[in-house]
């Protein structure tokens, strides 16, 4: 499955020897449980040789060395137990996707390289099989921190990437359910952002299950699971907005495309701009002009693909991704409405974890920030 198969021998916890100061409650019953599971399969570049130039290889690895020196030197007792809390959120995280069906019972979990997280900005690849041999591919960037601005500084990056025709690079990609798949793949990204003590939440909830404190139940269903969802989605619909405006607008500086394609066009941006002028994310992938957007995109799609199949991908890569993970969330809705009434943030202190679009960062205002 996500993990593969790679033989491998558990070693000693030696990545946990630290600081007075830096430690986290129960790390031995954590990594035992949760984090073995993970960090010892990111995959490793030397492992691409043959199908990624060896000076690249190289070049990578001095350069993933360097950046952790100086990440080492540049941090105090504090953030060290905050960058380690939040290493381990990512193994949560990798956790709850692949054997507790965050985002469905066909998502596979890849670790990213050492190289993707710290040049790309991506912590895990999820793979979602369709049964067509055609999987789904999304990049996640797991944020824990005390510092909200990191969050919203990793969406403007996606949002930049969006904007100048690109999506998100992983160079390291390796899927064992998906041989044929080559690395060096461009695809979409979210980011889910968590403050310090929503991470030390989640990280709890994991330990207990593992000492049998906290029911699998708890872990696979639950506002957290909905947040995770609801986040998820009003971010691919967001960024499948902006690549549709931006296909227009790449496009309109083109050479004169006849009439029939000029007026594709100006439908195109004609919905995308209203979408964006939509108060929030969540009332926007709700609203009529989007589905009438989704509509247009499908219906045109051989002809958008057709006029420029770069820009298009952009588009239809974050559609199918939108689609297909918001028929999963509205397939969970009417079950979590049921217990909607008895959700509060007292209750339960993972509620809210995320920066939904309503609650936080991903409000429409913050994008409006970036310019985009």
């Amino acid at each position: 499955m996500g993990r593969g198969s790679r033989v491998w021998e558990r070693p000693a916890m030696d990545n946990l020897i630290q600081r007075e100061g830096e430690e986290l409650p129960d790390e031995q019953v954590f990594y035992e449980s949760v984090e073995v599971n993970w960090e010892p399969f990111r995959p490793q570049p030397d492992e691409f040789r043959g199908k990624i130039p060896d000076d690249v290889i190289e070049r990578d690895k001095r350069k993933v060395a360097d950046v952790k020196s100086r990440i080492e030197k540049g941090m105090d007792t504090e953030g060290r137990r905050e960058n380690r809390l939040g290493r381990r959120i990512e193994c949560c995280f990798a956790e709850g996707f692949q054997s507790y069906d965050w985002l469905g019972g066909e998502c596979h979990v890849i670790p990213a390289s050492e190289y993707d997280d710290y040049e790309n900005g991506v912590d895990l690849i999820l793979v979602f099989d369709r049964g067509d041999g055609q999987p789904l591919l999304l990049a996640v960037d797991v944020v824990c921190t005390k510092e909200p601005c990191l969050a919203d500084e990793k969406i403007t990056r996606t949002i930049n990437n969006i904007s100048s025709g690109t999506l998100s690079d992983v160079r390291y990609f390796k899927s064992e359910d998906f041989p044929d798949i080559e690395p060096s793949q461009k695809i979409p990204r979210v980011v889910l952002g968590l403050d310090s003590d929503q991470g030390m939440a989640i990280y709890k909830k994991f330990i207990g299950a593992a000492q049998g404190n906290v029911s699998k139940q708890e872990l696979a269903k639950g506002p957290l699971v909905e947040d995770v969802r609801e986040e998820v989605t009003v971010q691919l619909g967001y960024y499948l907005e902006l690549a549709a405006r931006k296909y227009h607008d790449f496009i309109g500086r083109k050479a004169k495309l006849g009439p029939e394609n000029s007026q594709l066009l100006a439908r195109l941006k004609e919905l995308s701009e209203e979408v964006k002028n939509i108060n929030t994310l969540s009332e926007e992938i709700n609203s009529q002009q989007f589905n009438e957007l989704i509509s247009l995109l499908q219906d045109n799609e051989s002809d958008l693909r057709r006029i420029d199949p770069n820009l298009a991908n952009n588009i239809y890569r974050h559609l199918e991704l939108f689609q297909y993970l918001n028929q999963l969330k509205m397939g969970s809705r009417d079950t979590a409405e049921a217990h909607d009434s008895e959700r509060s943030v007292e209750e339960d202190p993972v509620k809210a974890a995320l920066t939904i679009a309503d609650k936080g960062h991903l409000e429409k205002r913050s994008y409006a920030r970036t310019g985009a």
